[in-house]
Formats: C-alpha cells, sequence, structure tokens
C-alpha cells in the first residue's frame, strides 16, 4: 500500500502527460487537414459550405467555413486561416494559392503550473485550377485574400 501511494502520483503525471501530447498532436494533425482542406477549395475556387440553391455560401468566408469544420470548439475558438497567392494579384490558372492555418495550444495547467503557449502552424499550397471570376457567391475570390509576406513565407492578414 505505501508503495502504491508513492508510486500513484509519478504514474498520474506520466498519464497526464501523455493525454497532453496526444491532444498536442491532435491539434497539429487537424490544422494540417484544415489547411489542405482549405487550400483545395481555393485551387478549384470552390467553398465547401452552400445553402440549398447550391450557390450562396452559407459562411461569410472560405476561412469561417474552414473554421467551423474543425474537430473540437476549443480549436475552432482560437484557429486562424489565411488564404493568399504568393504574387499579389496573381489568381490564374496555374499559379499558387498557399493556405496557413494556426492555432494556439495550451498546455495542461496540471502538469506545467506556468500559462505556456505553444503555436501550431500548417500550411499547404497548391496550384490554381479554375480561373477566379470576379467575386461571384460561393467562389473564393468574393472573399478577401491575405497578403504574402516572402521572408517568412506565411500569408497575413
Amino acid at each position: 500500500m505505501v508503495e502504491f501511494a508513492l508510486i500513484l502520483p509519478v504514474l498520474v503525471l506520466l498519464a497526464l502527460g501523455a493525454v497532453d501530447v496526444a491532444k498536442a498532436i491532435n491539434y497539429w494533425n487537424d490544422s494540417t487537414h484544415l489547411a489542405n482542406e482549405a487550400a483545395r477549395y481555393a485551387a478549384v475556387n470552390n467553398s465547401p459550405s452552400k445553402q440549398a440553391d447550391g450557390v450562396t455560401p452559407v459562411a461569410d468566408s472560405l476561412a469561417t467555413a474552414i473554421k467551423d469544420q474543425a474537430d473540437t470548439a476549443e480549436l475552432a475558438s482560437n484557429v486562424h486561416v489565411y488564404i493568399c497567392a504568393p504574387v499579389t494579384g496573381h489568381t490564374d490558372v496555374g499559379d499558387e494559392i498557399r493556405v496557413t492555418v494556426t492555432s494556439l495550444y495550451n498546455w495542461s495547467a496540471v502538469l506545467i503550473p506556468l500559462n505556456l503557449n505553444q503555436q501550431i502552424t500548417a500550411s499547404a499550397t497548391m496550384r490554381i485550377e479554375k480561373k477566379f471570376n470576379n467575386g461571384a457567391p460561393g467562389t473564393v475570390d468574393a472573399y478577401h485574400l491575405d497578403t504574402y509576406d516572402p521572408t517568412t513565407k506565411q500569408c497575413k492578414p
């Protein structure tokens, strides 16, 4: 009984640590999936969520629609989606479109008494397959494209 009482806190700490690391890996995996999905929608100039008419988007933007697809409410509340063309103003077929998804992961306060946050960043780049058509409803070009920073190779608002 004494040995169990001595080893129990260590086992609990290891179990909670494993759960926290697994949750962080899941956030990274989900962020990568969201970036890939958003890049695919942007490459074909489409929106993932449309109303019954098949044209009008339900979400305000592709970024909002992608946020809505996050697995957990916690991830959806702190994820940011940036969609940009690496060369400003170029949205022709064959040009690249880049999507960067960032989220902030809060490490468990049980394991670490400090408030440690880790930024998780995932990005995806695809070639534009469908020409943008001047802001037609339900298309990516109807929404705001973020700017591309060539030094960091990231999209920024």
